[in-house]
This record gives structure tokens, C-alpha cells and sequence, in this order.
């Protein structure tokens, strides 16, 4: 599903995303918060949005892309991880 707030917009994330997910993937400031490396290619992001894309296919997870309204482009994610349905659970 897409979510709105007035100033952002949650939607899927897609294969021409890659760009901007590079964009903050590669900001030091922004991994630390990861616990991950830096990215250093766009195969990366391509990785990152394949994963996105099977966690929701397996149906164990979903992750929205973060845009500003008026942009479109992708400035940060959000999302559930490890869904339980059966105990009504997940990690944010």
C-alpha cells in the first residue's frame, strides 16, 4: 500500500530507485545507524531493493520508500521485518 502523510509519501520501492538509495546507502553518517558498511556500488542498491522485493514476496516483511511529496525520489526507508501474522508480530 502507499501511505501519505501532508509532506511524504510511502510507496514501494523499485529498480529505479537505485540512484537515490545510493545517494544516503553511501553516506557514513547515515550506515552508522545500519550497522553496515557504506555502499560503494549501484549492484548494492540493486541487492537492497531485490531483498526489499523478496521479504515482501515471502510475505515476512515490507519496506517503503521514503519520498518527499514533491520530488518523488527516495530519501530513506522504513518498514516490518520477521512478521509472525500467526502471533500478530514484527520488528520495525
Amino acid at each position: 500500500p502507499i501511505l501519505e502523510t501532508s509532506r511524504l509519501r510511502l510507496r514501494e520501492i523499485k529498480e529505479t530507485d537505485a540512484a537515490s538509495m545510493l545517494a544516503y546507502l553511501s553516506d557514513t553518517e547515515v550506515m552508522k545507524h545500519y550497522g553496515l558498511e557504506p555502499f560503494q556500488t549501484i549492484e548494492e542498491a540493486f541487492d537492497e531493493i531485490s531483498w526489499y522485493q523478496s521479504t515482501l514476496k515471502q510475505k515476512t516483511g515490507i519496506r517503503w520508500g521514503i519520498t518527499l511529496k514533491e520530488e518523488g525520489v527516495v530519501i530513506g526507508s522504513c518498514g516490518f521485518l520477521n512478521i509472525a501474522s500467526q502471533h500478530y508480530r514484527s520488528e520495525i
